[in-house]
C-alpha cells in the first residue's frame, strides 16, 4: 500500500525543505524558458516596425499607412513561418531545458524523502546521466497528455453544439448526458496528466523505461485515482491562491508608490513578479515530491 495524500504532501514538503536550493534552480529555469521566447518576439516586432515605418515613407500624409504596411507584412507566408518557426524552437528548448531539470530534480526529491538522506550530488548525477533516459518518456508522456487535452477540447465542441441544437427542446436527459460527457473528459484529461508526472518519476527515480514508466504510473494513478486528482486540485488551488495574493500586495503596492518616478515605481512590481515565480516554481516542486511519494514510494 502506498503513501496517503496526507503522507505524500507531508513527505514531499520535509524533501523539499532538505533541498530547498531546487526552488532559486527552478526559478532560474522557469527564467530562462522565458527567455528563449524573446528571440520571436522581437524578430516579429522588428518586422511589423519596418513594415510600418516603409508604408509611412510611401505615404507620409496617410495616417493608416504604418497600420497597413504592419499589417501586409504580418500576412507574407515568409514572415509568418520565421515567426512560427522561431515560436516552435523556442517552445522545443523550453521543454527540454524542463526536462532536463527534472532530470536531476526528481532523484534530488526522491533521496531526500528516503531513509538514507544525504548530501549525495544527485542533481548533478540525474542532470548529466538521467536526461537520455528521461526524455522518451517526457515525449510519451507529452503525447498522452496532449490526447486526453484534445479529448477534452473535442468533448467541449460537441458539447457546444447539441446545446445549441437542443435550445428550447426541454430535452433534460439529454442536458444531463452532455454534462456528463463533459466532467468525464475533464477528469479524463487531469488523470492523463497525473499519469504523464507520475511516469517521469518513474523514469527518474526508480529507474523503469518509457513505456514501463507509463504503464506503472497507469496502474498506480487508476488504482487510486481520487488521491490524485485531490493532490492536482489542491496544489492548483494554492497556486491561485498565491497568485491572487500576490496581485492584491502589487495593487496595494502599486496605489502607494503611484506618484514616485519611474524606477522606483517599477520596483515593487519586479519584486513582486520575483516572488510569484518563486512561489510558483516552489508549489511545482512540492506537487514534484509528494507525486514521487505516491507513484514511487513501495510500502
Amino acid at each position: 500500500m502506498g503513501a496517503t495524500l496526507g503522507e505524500a504532501m507531508r513527505l514531499g514538503l520535509a524533501g523539499l525543505g532538505r533541498e530547498r536550493w531546487l526552488v532559486a534552480v527552478g526559478l532560474l529555469t522557469t527564467l530562462i524558458r522565458r527567455a528563449l521566447a524573446l528571440p520571436a518576439t522581437l524578430v516579429a516586432l522588428l518586422l511589423l516596425l519596418r513594415g510600418a515605418w516603409q508604408a509611412h515613407q510611401q505615404a507620409p500624409w496617410a495616417a493608416e499607412a504604418p497600420g497597413l504596411g504592419a499589417a501586409f507584412v504580418a500576412l507574407q507566408p515568409r514572415v509568418l513561418a520565421l515567426a512560427l518557426g522561431l515560436a516552435a524552437a523556442a517552445a522545443l528548448l523550453g521543454w527540454v531545458l524542463r526536462v532536463a531539470f527534472l532530470a536531476g530534480a526528481l532523484p534530488t526529491l526522491g533521496g531526500a524523502m528516503g531513509r538514507e538522506a544525504g548530501r549525495e550530488p544527485r542533481f548533478a548525477a540525474g542532470f548529466t546521466f538521467g536526461f537520455a533516459p528521461l526524455l522518451p518518456t517526457a515525449a510519451l508522456g507529452l503525447a498522452l497528455e496532449w490526447t486526453g487535452q484534445l479529448i477534452l477540447a473535442g468533448t467541449l465542441l460537441g458539447a457546444v453544439r447539441i446545446s445549441l441544437a437542443a435550445t428550447g427542446t426541454g430535452r433534460v436527459a439529454l442536458a444531463a448526458a452532455v454534462a456528463a460527457m463533459v466532467v468525464v473528459a475533464l477528469l479524463a484529461s487531469l488523470l492523463t496528466a497525473a499519469i504523464a508526472d507520475a511516469a517521469l518519476v518513474r523514469t527518474a527515480v526508480r529507474g523503469d523505461g518509457p513505456v514501463e514508466a507509463l504503464a506503472q504510473a497507469a496502474r498506480r494513478v487508476l488504482a487510486r485515482p481520487a488521491a490524485y486528482l485531490l493532490a492536482m486540485l489542491g496544489f492548483g488551488t494554492l497556486s491561485l491562491a498565491a497568485t491572487l495574493v500576490v496581485q492584491s500586495v502589487n495593487g496595494v503596492a502599486s496605489g502607494l508608490v503611484a506618484a514616485a518616478p519611474g524606477p522606483v515605481a517599477m520596483g515593487p512590481a519586479v519584486m513582486l513578479g520575483a516572488l510569484a515565480l518563486t512561489l510558483a516554481a516552489a508549489l511545482e516542486l512540492w506537487w514534484l515530491a509528494s507525486l514521487t511519494a505516491l507513484a514511487a514510494r513501495e510500502g
